[in-house]
């Protein structure tokens, strides 16, 4: 099984230009190349998400991002809705991947948006060691899902005082 390479932007302090380094990477490495990238903004305070927003549609009067965005919270096809369906007890992980998950920037630089329930992790209103597996599974997803990229790179932009993160990545990320 394909798996693509991970990447998680680390540090303990904040305001360091973690989401910084995160989009500027991603955008570098799938502009220049024939590379796939993929995006999570992992952080409820949502700095990549606004950025990405922001230079998506700027101050014109459609709102592609923006419209995409809210359809997603809608239909229940945000980051957080995958953590909460792999959270609860079943036997499969029931939370089909698409483009209504995966926002595409361009062809080659795809975004996983941030919403603020995920303040909810502060809160410690999941289990750390019943999801630990999150990350793992919703790329293993994401990889065999048919009709989305084959991803060359998944980059993760997340808070520094996100408690439950760190355990999940240390499950997947190949370089820290």
């Amino acid at each position: 099984m394909y798996f693509p390479k991970t990447i998680a932007t680390i540090n303990f302090k904040g305001g360091v230009g973690k989401t910084t380094v995160t989009w500027c990477l991603g955008d570098v490495v799938s502009s220049f190349s024939d590379t796939k990238v993929l995006l999570f903004d992992l952080d409820a305070q949502m700095s990549l998400t606004q950025a990405i927003a922001l230079n998506e549609d700027g101050y014109t009067l459609e709102s592609r991002f923006q419209k995409w965005y809210e359809a997603s919270i809608e239909k229940k096809k945000t980051i957080f809705d995958a953590l909460d369906k792999f959270a609860r007890p079943a036997k499969h992980f029931d939370f089909p991947v698409g483009y209504d998950f995966i926002y595409k920037l361009t062809d080659n630089l795809h975004f996983v948006p941030s919403v603020e329930d995920l303040y909810w992790m502060e809160l410690d209103v999941f289990d750390r060691d019943g999801v630990k597996d999150f990350i793992r599974r919703l790329l293993g997803k994401i990889t065999n899902a048919a009709k989305l990229s084959d991803y060359d790179y998944v980059l993760f932009d997340f808070r520094h005082l996100l408690r439950f993160f760190p355990t999940a990545f240390f499950h997947v990320v190949t370089l820290y």
